[in-house]
């Protein structure tokens, strides 16, 4: 009895050893604390991390997973500017290849870019006016049958193509031809 009692703590104790735990904390970028109140920010694993969820403020996850397993999480999140006349998708990667017991990752989140600090500035930073700034959205442009686009809702804006990175321009200035 004593045997299969210290068998039994031994493969426990080898188990708990192979694995880790990872605290993920995403901070919003301070220009936007107040756009991201109330909002969920959806969280994926990258690669063999298998992970599909929502948090909501504040912004914290902690997993245990395998000790040598590489760790990614892809954040995502859509959110709409009514004042401005816009939404945005943000996206942000973060991964560790750390084989330490306990890991803490910190995510700044949307991306520290300047598109994303100062995407509230409607202001075209060539001739200093918004008279002409229209919003640039991103994705697939879809047309129905009659050739009209799918997003006519959204009134005047640029298409900005499919290809969505951490970091793009917000505002599109039609006198300037300047994207930021």
């Amino acid at each position: 009895m004593r045997f299969l009692f210290v068998l039994l703590l031994f493969s426990n104790l080898k188990a708990f050893t192979q694995n880790k735990i990872v605290e993920l904390s995403i901070n919003i970028l301070p220009e936007l604390k107040e756009d991201f109140a109330g909002k969920e920010i959806y969280l994926s694993g990258v690669g063999e991390l298998k992970l599909d969820t929502s948090l909501k403020y504040p912004y914290f996850l902690r997993i245990v997973c395998n000790k040598n397993q590489d760790v990614q999480f892809e954040a995502m999140a859509n959110i709409e500017f009514e004042k401005l006349g816009t939404f945005k998708h943000f996206n942000n990667f973060i991964s560790t290849i750390s084989t330490d017991s306990v890991v803490k990752l910190n995510m700044t989140f949307p991306f520290n870019c300047s598109y994303n600090r100062n995407l509230k500035q409607k202001i075209c930073p060539v001739c200093k006016k918004d008279d002409k700034v229209i919003p640039i959205l991103y994705g697939l442009m879809e047309f129905d049958a009659n050739g009209n686009s799918l997003f006519k809702d959204y009134g005047e804006f640029k298409p900005g193509g499919c290809n969505v990175s951490e970091c793009d321009p917000t505002w599109y200035c039609k006198r300037d031809d300047c994207r930021f």
